[in-house]
C-alpha cells in the first residue's frame, strides 16, 4: 500500500545545505505542471513559490513526498520529486528519486526522469523488500 505522509518546512534559506544554495545561484529548478509533468522554473522563486501552493501533506523540506511506505518497524520506502536534476548525463533531467531506510539496502536511491516512472519504481522496491521481509 502506498501512503501519502505529513512532511514539515523547512523555513528559510539558511536551513538549506550547501548543496541547495549551489542550486539556487545556478538556477536548476523544476516545477511541475497539472499533468505532473516538469517545467523549467526561470529562478528559484518560482519553485519555492510554487512549492508554497501544495498541499501540506505532500510538500516536503524542499520537494514532494509522492509516496512512502513502511514495511516493517526498520525498513521504510520513500520516492520523492526533488525540484533540480540529480542526472549525470546529457539526458532529460533526473527529479525524482526513491531511497531505502533500514535494512541491508538502508540509502540505496534510484533516480527516474518521469512522475510515472517514479511510482512505478516504488511499487517495485516495496515489493522486493516485501518479499525479503515475509
Amino acid at each position: 500500500m502506498i501512503l501519502f505522509i505529513q512532511q514539515r518546512t523547512i523555513g528559510g534559506f539558511g536551513a538549506f545545505s550547501g548543496y541547495a544554495r549551489e542550486v539556487m545561484a545556478i538556477g536548476m529548478w523544476y516545477k511541475l505542471d497539472e499533468n505532473r509533468k516538469p517545467v523549467a522554473c526561470e529562478n528559484h522563486s518560482e519553485y519555492f513559490e510554487w512549492h508554497r501552493s501544495l498541499p501540506k501533506e505532500s510538500a516536503t523540506g524542499i520537494g514532494i513526498q509522492l509516496a512512502r511506505t513502511q514495511i516493517s518497524d526498520r525498513l521504510s520506502v520513500s520516492t520523492v520529486f526533488l525540484g533540480t536534476d540529480h542526472a549525470y548525463d546529457d539526458g532529460p533531467p533526473e527529479l525524482w528519486e526513491t531511497m531505502i531506510f533500514g535494512g541491508d539496502r538502508d540509502e540505496e536511491t534510484t533516480r527516474y526522469r518521469s512522475w510515472e516512472d517514479a511510482i512505478a519504481g516504488h511499487e517495485r522496491i516495496v515489493n522486493e523488500l516485501s518479499r525479503v521481509v515475509a
